[in-house]
């Protein structure tokens, strides 16, 4: 290590969500924190990857699939531009009894008031720090479906949400129901809703949180930084090593980077998760009429449309695909969510993301094919 900085209490890598809500709840507490990224707070690294349409991309080989996988973006950078693409949500990213069978019954029920009281806080937080938090999160709930095939496990499911503490904060939805949101076509027979959760503008509020914290004295933040390339200690300190060749020292390091940085002293423990990303023009939703003044609810359920310009979050039962629309465009991600080390092969693993999202709803299809 070349040279060791003047020290902080705690160094926050990372200027996303989870880093701009720890440094804003560091500061709140008195603590002096320096906030680093390697690219612009809330936004993720290496700009946007947008799939307007999708291609016969082909299998994913094996030989493909060797090698430690290098990242390349996130998911703050998918759209082309700043969107409500932050999922706010109550349930676990596995079903309820794989988590059971980990955390217990006691474990799983803390795991959701916790969830709950973690959207009631950020939510009350967004609304005291977002510029325009009438349109900069929206509270429209989740739905979670399944198919046809696991519709006797999905009601176990609902039992087991109620049964943990959820009550009254789930609500199952039988085809008819569902189907005014997805269509027939989408295959979906069931759901399971949360009015609870929301979505939110990520980008704008990870730098409401940090302008709020930096507006207290205590905390420093520095974008487009040196990456961070090493963490080590040194007696009771924490040191961060840059690319640059400089080292930062801190009583402690707080890693909020992602799935972009894996520190080697977390090898075994933790292992990055990858999804993959892709976004899709809704054909009903023009530069013209996506304003502020025409951002009405627009629906053609009965066709099998989703409503536009935003939507409640969707997951499918086992947490396979997740999407929502925003601002006119499909966000969906999926396709290997548990993969790790792989090599991408974004752009095949993105084009058969767009590809389910076409065979779930052909009219996003049929606009593709007439552009």
């Amino acid at each position: 290590f070349r040279s060791v900085m003047a020290a902080p209490t705690v160094i926050v890598v990372g200027a996303g969500v989870a880093g701009a809500s720890a440094a804003y709840h560091l500061a709140a507490a008195g603590v002096r924190v320096l906030v680093l990224d390697a690219g612009d707070a809330g936004r993720g690294m290496d700009g946007a990857v947008v799939a307007e349409k999708g291609s016969a991309a082909g299998a994913v080989h094996e030989e493909d699939e060797q090698g430690p996988y290098a990242a390349f973006g996130s998911g703050s950078a998918v759209l082309s531009r700043p969107s409500t693409i932050k999922m706010m949500v109550t349930l676990y990213a596995a079903k309820t009894r794989d988590f059971i069978e980990q955390h217990g019954m006691a474990g799983a029920a803390k795991y959701l008031k916790l969830a709950r009281e973690g959207l009631r806080i950020q939510k009350g937080l967004a609304k005291r720090v977002l510029p325009s938090p009438s349109t900069q999160i929206r509270e429209l709930g989740s739905l979670y479906v399944a198919f046809e095939e696991d519709e006797e496990d999905f009601r176990e499911e609902f039992k087991l949400l109620q049964e943990l503490g959820l009550g009254d904060a789930v609500q199952f939805w039988e085809r008819s129901k569902v189907e005014e949101h997805h269509g027939s076509a989408s295959g979906f027979t069931c759901g399971i809703f949360f009015p609870e959760d929301a979505v939110i503008d990520s980008t704008t509020y990870s730098r409401a949180l940090l302008k709020a914290a930096e507006q207290t004295g205590l905390v420093t933040v520095r974008t487009q930084s040196s990456r961070v390339v090493a963490t080590a200690t040194r007696g009771a300190k924490a040191l961060v090593r840059l690319q640059s060749g400089d080292v930062l020292q801190a009583d402690h390091v707080v890693m909020c980077t992602g799935g972009l940085y894996l520190d080697k002293a977390l090898s075994g423990i933790m292992q990055p998760a990858y999804s993959y990303l892709a976004a899709i023009p809704d054909p009903r939703v023009t530069a013209a009429s996506n304003t502020a003044a025409n951002h009405n609810h627009i629906s053609a359920q009965t066709m099998g449309m989703l409503p536009v310009p935003h939507s409640p979050n969707y997951f499918t039962f086992g947490f396979t695909h997740d999407w929502c629309m925003s601002d006119g465009l499909l966000r969906v991600s999926g396709e290997d969510h548990f993969s790790a080390l792989k090599r991408p092969r974004a752009r095949a693993r993105q084009d058969r993301l767009i590809d389910w999202c076409f065979e779930r709803y052909p009219y996003l299809a049929a606009a593709a094919e007439q552009a």
